[in-house]
């Protein structure tokens, strides 16, 4: 008998593995969709509910900012969506509410190639990676924030704790993501290790940004967001054209 005959085939052998991997993949979907829908149902049943005005409009934002990420030239991704979050954790901190935060960073999953492409286990898995880590997030920053009138000051020093939390969520979600995908976990910090220090500076942005939906409502939003959508979007479009050109070269 050759001895190559007695190998099982590759490409059978492959698409058993792939078979494996897809059926973890579904499962942990599967699982993070139930957690989530679980939690948020919890939330909306004990209260106290959200109001349903910044949730379309910081949600909406969100998935807006989700899915305008400018990618560097060292492969680090800038995204403002965490600034938008951090302003939802602001307004909705008034009342106390967690489901609103949960609800606006849940919007993150609204990714328009992965909703083209029909892939649904990723926007689960999405959905629980913003969702949960908005709710970590928004659960210290109201228990840290004092009580009475909302003041700058000791917001700008509690949206650290908050932007601390939100990452450490989001990149052990993302770890185990990456385990269940791969069969191993991702390099966090050559993949987060860039992004890290503009966590911050965004979230004194998003508290600016609270403060003014308090004070003075929908309004003033677009006019803070939206000119630092068109300067990011054309920041891209200037890295897209210098990658061409020195394509070119």
């Amino acid at each position: 008998m050759n001895k190559t005959e007695a190998l099982p085939p590759l490409p059978d052998e492959r698409m058993r593995v792939q078979q494996k991997i897809s059926t973890r993949v579904t499962v942990y979907s599967v699982v993070l969709g139930i957690v989530v829908v679980g939690i948020a149902t919890t939330l909306a049943l004990r209260g106290p509910a959200p109001e349903l005005g910044p949730v379309l409009v910081l949600g909406a934002l969100f998935a807006l900012a989700e899915n305008q990420v400018v990618e560097l030239p060292d492969h680090a991704d800038v995204s403002i969506s965490f600034m938008l979050g951090m302003a939802a954790i602001v307004v909705f901190s008034v009342d106390g509410s967690l489901l609103g935060p949960m609800l606006v960073g849940i919007c993150g999953a609204i990714y328009v190639p992965h909703l083209a492409g029909w892939d649904w286990r990723k926007v689960c898995i999405n959905s629980a990676n913003f969702g949960l880590a908005m709710l970590a997030a928004a659960a210290v920053f109201n228990v840290l924030v004092p009580a009475g009138p909302l003041e700058p000051g000791p917001l700008l020093l509690l949206a650290l704790p908050a932007a601390v939390v939100f990452s450490i969520v989001n990149i052990g979600l993302y770890s185990v993501t990456g385990l269940m995908f791969f069969g191993r976990f991702p390099n966090v910090v050559e993949i987060f290790g860039p992004l890290l220090p503009q966590t911050y500076p965004f979230s004194i942005l998003g508290v600016f940004l609270g403060l003014l939906y308090v004070d003075y409502g929908v309004v003033f939003v677009p006019l803070f967001v939206v000119p630092i959508l068109v300067a990011r979007q054309t920041f891209a479009s200037y890295l897209e054209l210098k990658e061409s050109q020195e394509a070119a070269v």
